[in-house]
């Protein structure tokens, strides 16, 4: 019996590149008050789409295509979200904050002036973007060091 992994469901490494660049992106956006595609790359940008594309499937009215990946997405954004300073928040206004990144996401592809409000939802999108790469970077720290308490590896040793 094969224990694989559905490709979907990973962990917030999977999305840390990902995370990084647009949250690099999202703060020029926020700073400039103006969306620029050109200065985002098409492979990172459609990750953020199916990134949220999961998250948003696990908080929407009807069944998600991929149960397992969709749950993992939320545990992940909700995560993010709470690092970020977001949290805590109910349920369904967290699934507000989602939607409102959401159609910030979308507009990545359309040049325009950012209004005030847009300049706001950007610097939390940036903030959230931040949080899902560092929590990637730990996760991916602690699977290359075997993440062992140290605590654990010196009894005796004193």
């Amino acid at each position: 019996m094969s224990r694989t992994v559905a490709v979907d469901v990973v962990g917030p490494e999977y999305w840390s590149y990902m995370a990084v660049v647009m949250a690099e992106h999202v703060g020029r956006m926020a700073t400039s008050h103006h969306i620029d595609p050109a200065t985002l790359p098409k492979g990172v940008y459609a990750d953020a789409k199916r990134f949220f594309r999961l998250v948003l499937q696990e908080v929407a009215d009807r069944p998600p295509q991929n149960p397992p990946a969709s749950i993992n997405a939320y545990v992940i954004a909700a995560d993010a979200a709470k690092g970020s300073g977001a949290f805590p928040i109910p349920q369904e206004h967290f699934k507000q904050l989602l939607e409102k990144y959401w159609a910030l996401i979308e507009d990545l592809e359309t040049p325009r002036e950012l209004t005030e409000q847009d300049v706001q939802t950007a610097e939390g999108l940036r903030r959230f973007f931040l949080r899902l790469h560092e929590a990637g970077e730990t996760k991916a720290y602690e699977r290359r060091v075997g993440f062992e308490n140290p605590d654990v590896l010196m009894v005796g040793y004193a």
